[in-house]
Order: C-alpha cells, then structure tokens, then sequence
C-alpha cells in the first residue's frame, strides 16, 4: 500500500513556501541596500528586490495550486503525472539559472570594471542565480515518490471496525482518537450499552484499513462525516443524543456539538490547540523548513515501555518482538502534512468551544503527556454551557484496559449519561 493523493501537493506547498521565505528575505534585504547602501551595494539591493518580488510571485501561484488539492481526493495517477512535471519544471529551471550566473558574470567582465552600478547589478544576478541553482536542484532531486506501507498486518484484528451496540431510544455517537479506530471506544461503547443506551462506534473517513487515504482527509471532512451520523441517530427518533470524544476525537466532537446540537458532550482528554496569529506564522515559518515526511520509529528501539503503552496497545495484532515486524516498523513514513491538520483539528475545535450549549464534562488524566491541564482549563473557561471538569489518576489513553484509571471514567461517562437521561425525561 501507498500513501495516496496529497503527498506531492504538500511537497509543492513546501517548495513554495520555501521559496516565499527566500524571497521575503531577498526583499527585504534588496530594499535596505537600497536605500542605505553605497554604488554598488545599491544596484546590488535593486537585484535582490527585483528577483524577490519575482520570486514571491511565483511563490504565491505555487501556493494557490498546491492548497487548491490538499486535503482533497486524489488518484495515484494523478499524483505520479505531477510529479513528474514537477521534475522537469525543477529541471529546465536549474538549467536557466547556469544561464542567470553566466549574464551576471558576463555584465562583471564586460561593464564591471568601470561602473559601480554593473557591478553591484553583476553580483546581484549571481547571488540570486546561485542560489536558485542550489535551490531548484534540490528540490528536483527529492521530488517524493508515493510512500510505501511497511509489510505489517495493519488493522486486522474485528475490533477495529465500527461497531452498534442495540439498546434504548437514548443513543450515545462514540469517537476515537488519532491515528486509532473504533478499538479505542469498546469499553465505554459496552459500559454505555449496559446502561441502556444504544452505542455507535465510528470509524473516521482514513482511518483503519484506510490508512493509505488519511492525506486525502481534512478537519471539515471529518467533522461533517460526525454531523451526519448525528442527524441519522435523530432522524430514526434516538434521544437523548450523547456525544463522547477522546483526544483527536474530542476536538472534532467540540466542532460537531457546535454545528449539530446534541443533548450532552463528554470530552476524555479532549484535544485542542491554542495558536495566536503570530504563532501560526512562526509555525507556518518552521514547518516550511521540515522534509515532508519523516520515519518516526527509523532509530527508536520499538520495545520502550512508552510505545508499548501508547502505541501497540492500539494495534493488538502487530508483535513488536518479532524482529521481521521490528525492521517493518522502522520503514513507517509519516507525511507531515498530517501534522498540519492535526494543528486545524484543535485550533478550530478551541474557537468552536464559545458555541457549543450543550452540557459537557470534560476528563482529564493527571499522568497524561499530551493533554496538560492548561489546555483542558482553555477550554472549560471558552465553554458557555454548563460543564463539569473531572480529574482521575491515569495517563492519556483513558479508554484503555491498560489504563488504571479505565474504571472510573467509565462511571464517571455513564455517570454524566444518566444524566443526561433524566434531564431529557423531565422535559418530556
């Protein structure tokens, strides 16, 4: 399997943001010089100006394109005709900029000696035409071919497919956590369904066996594939309506309540993401100097205590003591574009909090890395409705056998679900 789709317009992205600091730089450089600068600093500054505007410009149509797909379906076909043409733009544009350093040159041995103006205009062509050389190699040597699964038995286990447990009119919708499936909800789905409700576990779109297709997916996709299980729980006449999210699913389960209200919203380590603009463009900054994907688990020793804990209990079927399976995990790629929608996940599930009315508990692990308190207290102060914020004693993966507090989030959801239950029957 291969990761489809998107991979090559993250990498068009990358480059043109690449480019867009480049040219940034240049301008802002090239307007110093000037008007600050000597004879032939100034000369050399209306280079840099020049060729940075130029090079924004072309930066910004690259962008355009690039966003234009991202997060979109795509076809491997598709994607394998990109980048080819991108090979031979990157290609015919390493061969112009030889042409580029050879007229700067040829302005310094012909003009150069008698004029300060040539002479900084010389050097200036070189400069740009040098570093464009560098620039349009290296990104034509790295043009990424689709990223191939490791040879493991991915997501074969029963229990990670979506899964209904029948009960009463109420109806609990249940959402995993990133990059997990339905496995992560079996224990509240059963404990729920106990309880009399009737459990739906999904499976987001990407997720599981459709891993290879996750790049393919965005925040919007995933939040509307909630909304619409929401409005078929209620238009087969479920009622009360309960919400529950863990992690990654907790933040598209703030976006959900927002957007389709439902009668109760229960966040286990919810995930959300505070970025003010000038972090976002700092991010935004760094991300473009990050490869576009990287091997997690390349030089990890996969049987620390810690992957066993939040990594393989997630996926029962994979042994992380056969070696086979060991040199298979070393080969996972992770496309970092990945990383750009977890951060719109939590950003946008923050900013949808103000809308949400709907009464929410919210739990919180004491041992959790990830979730920290100062996140899960950003959200309780932006949620106008009624809330309640309970604390156990366990690490992240609050919806795991492994996880000693298990128990009393159990009681604690299906606690808060009766609840809910008798708050709808009063108002009956």
């Amino acid at each position: 399997f291969s990761w489809e789709g998107n991979l090559i317009w993250d990498y068009e992205n990358l480059f043109a943001r690449r480019l867009m600091l480049w040219a940034a730089l240049s301008a802002l450089v090239g307007a110093g010089l000037a008007l600050f600068g000597g004879p032939s600093w100034r000369s050399f500054g209306l280079q840099a100006l020049l060729w940075g505007t130029m090079d924004g410009l072309i930066a910004w149509t690259a962008l355009r394109k690039a966003k234009a797909h991202l997060g979109r379906p795509s076809q491997f076909s598709r994607e394998e005709s990109e980048a080819e043409k991108l090979r031979k733009v990157l290609w015919t544009n390493n061969a112009l900029d030889v042409l580029y350093v050879a007229g700067g040159a040829a302005l310094l041995h012909f003009f150069g000696g008698n004029s300060a103006f040539w002479r900084g205009s010389g050097w200036g062509i070189i400069t740009q035409g040098a570093f464009l050389f560098a620039f349009d190699l290296y990104h034509a040597l790295r043009v990424p071919d689709p990223l191939q699964m490791p040879l493991l038995p991915w997501f074969t286990d029963p229990r990670h497919a979506p899964f209904t447990f029948e009960g009463g009119r109420p109806a609990a919708l249940l959402v995993h956590g990133f990059p997990g499936t339905a496995l992560e909800m079996r224990a509240i789905g059963q404990k729920l369904n106990a309880s009399g409700w009737t459990v739906r576990g999904l499976r987001l779109p990407g997720f599981g066996p459709e891993l290879v297709e996750l790049i393919n997916h965005n925040n919007r996709d995933w939040v509307d594939f909630i909304t619409a299980e929401i409005t078929t729980l209620k238009a087969a006449g479920h009622g009360p309506v309960l919400l529950v999210g863990y992690s990654f699913g907790g933040g598209l389960a703030l976006q959900a309540a927002a957007a389709e209200p439902v009668d109760g919203l229960a966040l286990l380590a919810p995930f959300t993401w505070q970025e003010p603009p000038a972090l976002t463009a700092i991010l935004d900054s760094a991300r473009a100097l990050l490869p576009v994907s990287i091997k997690p688990l390349n030089s990890a020793r996969v049987q620390y205590s810690v992957m066993t804990e939040e990594l393989f209990q997630y996926l029962p079927e994979i042994d992380p003591t056969d070696p086979d399976q060991q040199a298979e995990l070393r080969r996972i790629e992770i496309p970092l574009y990945i990383l750009d929608q977890l951060r719109e996940v939590g950003r946008e599930a923050l900013a949808a909090a103000p809308q949400v009315r709907t009464p929410t508990l919210i739990i919180q692990g004491t041992q959790d890395p990830l979730i920290r308190p100062a996140s899960t207290g950003r959200l309780a102060k932006a949620l106008p409705a009624p809330f309640r914020r309970e604390v156990v004693d366990g690490p992240h993966s609050l919806t795991m056998p492994h996880n000693p507090a298990l128990s009393e989030v159990l009681d604690l959801v299906v606690g808060f679900g009766d609840e809910i239950k008798e708050a709808a029957a009063s108002q009956t």
